[in-house]
């Protein structure tokens, strides 16, 4: 549902190598292809590179660990809005560092019912 948001409104998706590495480990043969079927809809692809590394090491501290941080710094030097996730420990701790990491995060349902809103001026 998510994903179809960003083939039929046009959303730019940022992923990184750590988004397919993680995809490509999905036991769900199935889901593990629907999922390495949407890369062809990524706008920008962030390719981990040692400012990512060093900014990953900032993050640490703020909650998220090991890849988690790394996702959010590759979001981060992507230009992403918000970081979609449906990791309720890493929302809570995007919501106790108020705004640090440098960017929103979001259940992708719940952004997606709020864009919804928003597209249908419902706000």
């Amino acid at each position: 549902m998510v994903m179809a948001g960003f083939v039929e409104r046009g959303w730019e998706w940022v992923a990184s190598d750590v988004v397919w590495r993680e995809a490509s480990r999905i036991p769900d043969q199935e889901r593990c292809g629907r999922m390495m079927g949407f890369r062809i809809h990524v706008r920008h692809h962030v390719l981990v590179q040692p400012p990512i590394l060093d900014r990953t090491d900032e993050i640490e501290p703020l909650g998220p660990g090991g890849m988690d941080a790394l996702h959010v710094a590759c979001a981060e030097f992507g230009g992403a809005d918000v970081f979609l996730t449906t990791d309720d420990g890493l929302l809570k701790g995007f919501a106790a560092n108020q705004g640090r990491p440098g960017l929103a995060a979001a259940n992708p349902l719940a952004w997606l019912e709020k864009e919804g809103a928003s597209e249908r001026g419902d706000r």
